[in-house]
């Protein structure tokens, strides 16, 4: 299980160029599908000051190692990159606040979880309300860094500011220690927005109008 904010920064290298191409800027989200659907990559800054950004399908990426994402670039089609720009980023989701259907505050949207493996997401991060975490520290519930997220499958309900989740998809355990090993993946290609990406999509659309 990796944690989407811990690659920000990440060298992000062609394998087959052997040149790097950027840092990973973001990591593009499709929640109703429940996967990771791409890579949005700082790749410099062009002539005029303005920072280039590049966006990469999830099949791109290779593997996901402790240094770099190694990803092989295949040509970009115009419907692929539609798609993932009209997907949301991490950081469109980040400070929404769960809220469970029998009206308890879980707390806020702080990263995400997902399998290096096959892209999938396991869960949405979050920072517990009331200064919950400090009096985790203080009564040494964890030794390291709590884990405490939702559980990305379950019957969530994505609103502009807040998410309905049930009282089950919330997950609170210590954290496993991370060994730092790569990551061999196979990520599929990025499809058309099915039924469940379009209706989450109309729905952001039109909430923010």
């Amino acid at each position: 299980m990796i944690r989407a904010g811990d690659l920000k920064g990440r060298a992000i290298v062609d394998v087959e160029a052997a040149e790097k191409i950027g840092a990973l800027h973001e990591i593009i989200l499709d929640p109703a599908a429940v996967r990771v659907s791409g890579l949005a990559v700082s790749a410099g800054v062009s002539f005029i000051g303005a920072q280039k950004q590049l966006l990469l399908p999830s099949s791109a990426v290779h593997a996901i190692g402790p240094d770099a994402l190694m990803v092989r670039r295949p040509p970009m089609q115009d419907s692929v990159h539609s798609h993932l720009t009209s997907l949301p980023r991490l950081s469109d989701l980040a400070g929404r606040r769960f809220i469970s259907d029998t009206g308890r505050l879980v707390g806020q949207l702080s990263d995400v979880f997902f399998d290096g493996i096959d892209g999938r997401i396991i869960g949405y991060e979050f920072r517990p309300p009331n200064g919950s975490v400090g009096l985790d520290a203080l009564l040494g519930v964890a030794k390291g860094r709590a884990l405490r997220y939702v559980r990305a499958d379950d019957n969530l309900r994505f609103g502009h500011d807040l998410i309905v989740i049930p009282d089950s998809a919330v997950i609170e355990s210590a954290e496993e220690q991370e060994d730092g090993a790569t990551v061999a993946v196979n990520w599929d290609d990025v499809a058309g927005e099915n039924e469940a990406t379009r209706r989450f999509l109309l729905q952001e659309n039109r909430q923010a109008s």
